[in-house]
């Protein structure tokens, strides 16, 4: 089947943080995927298995990969809002005490919660992101995106008198 110029057999999913290859050992079955998709009655395109499977091993990437697929969905990949949240919550355990992954995961929280209009815990999970990079990072290594993320709220908090 065509689809524009490309077959559709043709089509590959593609990653933004998960990279197959960079692997410490390879992946040799998908047992825990598995487990993940039946306990959780999840229907997921065959291509996530590996991604999934390594998420489900404690891989970094592959959990910021499955974090951001579960929280925008993706062809094959419904979105999901406590599979997202889950991951994040990982994300932000594991790197409690390193403010820079420690922020993504606190800005990606606040950010799932945003769109998923829960603003009192988009606003937290943003005020504990921005406490923590001005407390330690320098301004050049902040992510301003947290600031503008609390200025939309504050806005909203303003207008309306407070936040849904």
């Amino acid at each position: 089947m065509l689809l524009g110029n490309i077959r559709l057999s043709e089509m590959k999913t593609t990653f933004t943080y998960f990279d197959p290859q960079n692997l410490i050992s390879p992946l040799d079955s998908y047992c825990l995927a598995l487990s993940a998709i039946k306990r959780d009655q999840l229907i997921i395109d065959s291509d996530y298995l590996p991604v999934l499977e390594a998420a489900q091993r404690g891989h970094i990437p592959a959990i910021c990969e499955m974090a951001s697929l579960f929280g925008s969905g993706a062809r094959g990949l419904p979105k999901n809002y406590f599979r997202a949240k889950l991951y994040l919550e990982v994300l932000k355990e594991h790197n409690e005490g390193h403010p820079k992954p420690e922020i993504e995961a606190l800005y990606g929280l606040g950010h799932l919660e945003f769109d998923y209009d829960n603003f009192e815990m988009a606003k937290s999970a943003f005020i504990q992101a921005a406490k923590i990079m001005v407390n330690n990072l320098n301004p050049e290594d902040w992510n301003f995106n947290v600031f503008y993320y609390l200025q939309r709220l504050a806005s909203q908090e303003n207008e309306e008198g407070e936040i849904k």
